[in-house]
């Protein structure tokens, strides 16, 4: 696997040549386990708008995000 700056090869290596270099300007980001604050949503099924706090006071609700690349 090429070195493009993006991706690895060994992770444990990455770290030992300062790879996580920046990482700490997320310090004062959420975390795992903490309550998003509200924000609009547009509902996929009939395009409608509902604000994040509607959906968890009705039921369960789990906000996933991350990088499909």
């Amino acid at each position: 696997m090429a070195d493009d700056g993006y991706n690895y090869v060994d992770f444990a290596e990455h770290v030992a040549h300062d790879g996580l270099a920046g990482f700490d300007r997320f310090a004062d980001r959420m975390h795992a386990g903490s309550r998003a604050p509200s924000f609009p949503l547009t509902r996929l099924d009939d395009g409608t708008t509902t604000e994040l706090d509607q959906l968890w006071r009705r039921t369960p609700t789990v906000l996933e995000f991350g990088s499909f690349t």
